[in-house]
């Protein structure tokens, strides 16, 4: 039950998805990788090499909904061809990518527990289109009050319009926003914007955050 307290106060939090909700983005390369048959690096230097925007890699047009799935596989297959110099079907990449995908289960039952206090949650990920089923059935239906994802807004974070829809859509101030995500230039953006930010690095220390955050008191 929301209090007083909460309504008074004002404050919201805000979370990434990807090495916050889950185990880190870097443990599920290694583990999709080694399932593929070629090195982390190798994984890596493909993404590059497929994209088209200087300064990032293909899953940046992959998040902002710019090309499918399909055509992000076909282009990675592609590179990895001529890195390796072995054809590999990526047609079961999604699958293979989110069984290295692990709930980080102490801090979404964390987060259950202050939303049922009734402090106002938002998620606020860079996110695939087509891959929604998949990254949905690790978050609680009704954990967050908004849900921003950067394939649905055509355009990612660190982009300054992403925590703009978040704030907005909280109906808040972006002083009043808690951003936790684990990437720094994504958190630097979101404290141009005016919000405060924690990086995600452990559970525990994002709890002491968020409950200091909150005034609250375990």
């Amino acid at each position: 039950m929301m209090t007083s307290a909460h309504v008074k106060s004002g404050k919201a939090l805000v979370v990434d998805y990807g090495g916050v909700l889950t185990n880190p983005v870097e443990e599920t390369i290694v583990h999709f990788a080694t399932k593929m048959g070629f090195t982390p690096q190798q994984f890596i230097e493909s993404l590059v090499k497929a994209s088209n925007v200087p300064g990032e890699t293909i899953m940046g047009d992959l998040e902002r909904g710019v090309i499918s799935e399909a055509e992000f596989t076909q282009r990675i297959s592609k590179e990895l061809a001529d890195i390796t110099g072995v054809e590999r079907d990526m047609g079961d990449f999604r699958d293979v990518w989110f069984a290295g995908r692990r709930p980080n289960s102490e801090f979404l039952e964390y987060l259950a527990g202050i939303k049922s206090e009734g402090y106002s949650l938002a998620l606020l990920s860079n996110n695939v289109k087509e891959w929604e089923s998949q990254w949905r059935s690790i978050v609680p239906d009704g954990l967050f009050d908004v849900t921003v994802i950067s394939a649905d807004e055509g355009m990612r974070k660190p982009d300054l319009g992403m925590f703009e829809v978040t704030v907005e859509r909280l109906s808040s101030n972006p002083a009043d926003c808690l951003f936790v995500d684990d990437d720094l230039a994504n958190g630097e953006a979101a404290e141009k914007l005016g919000m405060v930010f924690h990086r995600f690095t452990d559970t525990q220390s994002a709890v002491r955050a968020i409950d200091s955050w909150f005034g609250r008191t375990p």
